[in-house]
């Protein structure tokens, strides 16, 4: 008497592939679900130090033109939202001849596992 060798179901090798491919799957979405955390924390932090440097740009100028001293002055240590950040202030006579001082506001901080830190700057002229 003959047998009949039940050949429905998976073989070892296509449940093999199959989990291959699921884990390939799972990596990928893995690594794209990250990176657009990562962007999306930096368009935060871009976003607040807008807000930093646009908030002294507005007090400045609300100032004087008499009242704008030249040189350099930094806040640090700035913390809003989980950020960390610097704000530098320069403000300088382009051009002598002219009565206009020129005011920059950058704002910088270092993102998590980044080296180099990220800029953001702005730049306004007041005139007599």
């Amino acid at each position: 008497m003959s047998r009949k060798l039940d050949t429905s179901g998976f073989t070892l090798l296509e449940i093999l592939v199959s989990m291959l491919l699921l884990a390939v799957t799972l990596v990928g979405g893995m690594a794209l679900y990250h990176n657009a955390e990562r962007i999306m924390a930096l368009m935060v932090h871009k976003k607040v130090a807008m807000e930093l440097a646009n908030e002294k740009m507005e007090a400045v100028r609300n100032s004087s033109y008499g009242s704008l001293s030249d040189g350099v002055s930094q806040d640090f240590g700035l913390k809003v939202s989980g950020l960390n950040a610097g704000r530098v202030t320069t403000v300088s006579i382009p051009d002598p001849n002219k009565d206009v001082k020129e005011v920059r506001v950058a704002v910088n901080w270092k993102e998590a596992g980044q080296k180099i830190d990220k800029t953001v700057e702005l730049v306004s002229y007041v005139a007599k």
